[in-house]
């Protein structure tokens, strides 16, 4: 994959949709930065339909660093960073969601720095502090009490969650870079992808630097079996793809797994016999060939019940 050449040392990528009520914060952390270098803030706007457009036009008119994107029509969360990635020039790359904000105004400056006195290292990330909005369910985090530490891939990868709005790391995409068809958390790919590509070292900063906020309307807080039809999916693919990193991934499939089994769905037989993979001794329990006998059943009464609704009608 040819890189692209760079004209500017970084390229902070916000991505957004429907965030009115935290975009301003978001873009204000970003401006009240104190750097040495010159940048550009992409802003990938999904389309929203609430009043965070036209707060990203309103910054975008007046600073020409900053640059709103919004395509005609809704891409996803995945396919909006992915678009960004491809029009990013800056040498480094700092993504920031749309809800998040930076909460130091040297932490783009001391990332940059790092990055340029260390020519091995790929990625480096800070610690988060945690902002819970009323109604959301706390969680607890590793990162929350990661030092100072300079690691390899496989240490980096099993140490922690890497938040997105915490990374910095260099630029290796190009304008035809694309994520898997089965990427759901685009973070999920892109950090052992960069990791994997370049065999890169990974380095943490003890100090909370960006502000993880944690509400209802949360992508990664989602829980429904659609979504963990999706994200069993991903770590599957995750495992023939990244081998050094199967340990992890295997543990996050067997979870996604657990919350599937015994659901009903399209393919949910599939489901059942991967869930074998983790569980062999379920071939001696009457509850799985229960539930993959039912689920095939299900499956094949599906298409007969749509049949006779049309014919019903």
């Amino acid at each position: 994959m040819r890189k692209r050449s760079f004209n500017t040392k970084l390229s902070v990528l916000i991505v957004c949709y429907n965030q009115q009520d935290y975009i301003r914060e978001c873009i204000e952390s970003v401006l009240s930065q104190q750097v040495n270098f010159s940048m550009e803030v992409l802003i990938g706007d999904d389309c929203s339909t609430d009043g965070t457009s036209e707060i990203c036009a309103e910054y975008a008119a007046k600073y020409p660093f900053i640059r709103h994107i919004r395509p005609q029509k809704n891409r996803g969360a995945v396919k909006n960073l992915e678009n960004l990635l491809r029009e990013a020039r800056g040498e480094y790359i700092a993504p920031l969601e749309g809800d998040d904000y930076f909460c130091v105004d040297s932490k783009l400056q001391r990332q940059a720095d790092y990055l340029d006195e260390h020519p091995e290292v790929m990625l480096t990330v800070t610690n988060a502090r945690i902002l819970y909005e009323p109604g959301a369910t706390e969680a607890e985090y590793t990162f929350e009490n990661m030092g100072e530490l300079y690691m390899t891939k496989e240490q980096a990868h099993e140490r922690w969650y890497i938040l997105q709005s915490t990374s910095m790391y260099r630029n290796i995409y190009s304008s035809r870079f694309t994520f898997p068809k089965s990427t759901f958390f685009s973070d999920q790919y892109i950090y052992l992808y960069m990791l994997d590509v370049n065999n890169g070292m990974t380095y943490a900063f003890a100090e909370q630097m960006t502000t993880y906020r944690i509400h209802s309307r949360n992508l990664s807080r989602k829980s429904d079996s659609n979504t963990a039809i999706k994200l069993a999916n991903q770590q599957h693919y995750l495992i023939k793809r990244f081998p050094w990193a199967s340990k992890t991934k295997r543990e996050m499939e067997k979870y996604y797994l657990d919350h599937l089994y015994g659901y009903q769905f399209a393919g949910s037989w599939r489901f059942c016999y991967r869930y074998l993979s983790y569980y062999p001794e379920a071939l001696r329990s009457s509850a799985w060939y229960k539930n993959f006998v039912k689920s095939i059943i299900w499956e094949i009464k599906q298409p007969i019940k749509a049949l006779l609704r049309r014919g019903n009608q």
